[in-house]
């Protein structure tokens, strides 16, 4: 799906944990954490890329993380990262297995791709479960 939307240029390829991570900025993301509840960033949230950072070696000696920011919709908290490509929250690495089912300990970005969203988010009843294929 991304593919379809972005050029080649544009699409970032991360490696996150045994999973490749495509994203490009200005792509929907989902994401896949609570990581503040009380800002509104839950598990589930839409939000959209608005930049990638990578740092270089000699900034990552110095502390600078890997990071994506997004811009998460309804937001309420007061964290904000500023970049020449945008704003928005400032998404690190955490370990995979804090919000999977899996005993993987990498560290991976809690985001996917958002391109669907569940019947859940459009307030209708409620199923067991889904299935999509793609």
């Amino acid at each position: 799906m991304l593919h379809n939307h972005f050029s080649p240029e544009d699409i970032c390829v991360l490696k996150n944990g045994i999973q490749d991570l495509e994203i490009a900025i200005g792509c929907p993301v989902i994401i896949r954490k609570n990581l503040c509840a009380k800002a509104g960033v839950l598990n589930g949230s839409k939000a959209v890329v608005r930049d990638i950072i990578t740092p270089t070696e000699e900034e990552e000696e110095s502390g600078i993380q890997e990071m994506i920011i997004v811009e998460v919709e309804g937001y309420k908290g007061d964290v904000i990262v500023t970049t020449p490509r945008g704003k928005g929250l400032p998404i690190f690495r955490s370990r995979a297995s804090d919000f999977e089912q899996t005993m993987d300990q990498s560290l991976v970005f809690p985001l996917d791709l958002g391109y669907s969203f569940t019947v859940r988010a459009q307030k209708v009843p409620l199923f067991d479960f889904s299935i999509v294929l793609l």
